[in-house]
């Protein structure tokens, strides 16, 4: 949705986008890693996510 440049302005108006950013990023590797775990590091399942 958001372009590069809309991105940028955002993040500048904005104190709070960093901290969303972060919490993306926080719940994007515990996701991984949690599904990872859980089924063991199965090639296929890595590849659907």
């Amino acid at each position: 949705m958001l372009q590069p440049a809309t991105g940028t302005t955002v993040y500048v108006r904005y104190g709070d986008a960093p901290l969303i950013i972060g919490l993306l990023l926080l719940l994007v590797i515990a996701f991984l890693v949690n599904t990872k775990v859980a089924v063991g590091g199965s090639t296929r399942d890595v590849t659907i996510t």
